[in-house]
């Protein structure tokens, strides 16, 4: 058996698909198996199972993927929004820090608690710590809002699917 330099088999552990393995597939795509099921009853990888398939004109129902896949997008949806929600939240209280009428300043005692005290003005350093968490924060609202006004169009999913195999929408 041959190896890479990596340690880890070559081609020669691959084993040439034997006269009954067609039919063997035939028939368990006949009793409605997935592509997975049948390359695992059969010890196969699930591209040896897809040549197959091909070439004796069989095709998988697609229905289960298509239905997990719908489902993983809008709870992905639903989550971003989620985020998007606490996002503007943060931000917003990021913003009424910065326009405070009697802003609070943040500092630490030597013995290392916290402490606030009221201010005239803000301390430089909190008015940048504060500027930068409003940029970062509108960054990541920026972001997140992107990719759901790029889903109402075409899914990222399948935009990528379309690019890889070269048909057009």
């Amino acid at each position: 058996m041959s190896t890479e330099s990596s340690g880890r088999l070559g081609r020669a552990h691959l084993r040439p698909v034997a006269d009954g393995e067609a039919e063997q597939v035939r028939a368990l795509h006949a009793e409605g198996l997935s592509r997975n099921k049948i390359a695992e009853r059969l010890g196969r990888s699930p591209s040896t199972v897809s040549k197959l398939a091909q070439t004796l004109g069989l095709e998988f129902d697609r229905a289960a993927t298509r239905a997990a896949t719908r489902a993983a997008v809008v709870d992905a949806a639903a989550r971003r929004a989620e985020i998007l929600t606490a996002t503007y939240q943060r931000l917003g209280e990021v913003l009424s820090r910065l326009g405070a009428r009697q802003p609070l300043a943040h500092g630490e005692t030597k013995d290392g608690e916290i402490v606030e005290s009221s201010v005239t003005v803000l301390p430089a350093r909190d008015v940048q710590a504060l500027a930068t968490a409003s940029d970062r924060l509108s960054s990541v609202i920026s972001r997140l809002e992107a990719v759901d006004d790029g889903a109402a169009s075409m899914s990222a999913v399948d935009e990528w699917l379309r690019a890889m195999s070269g048909r057009s929408a």
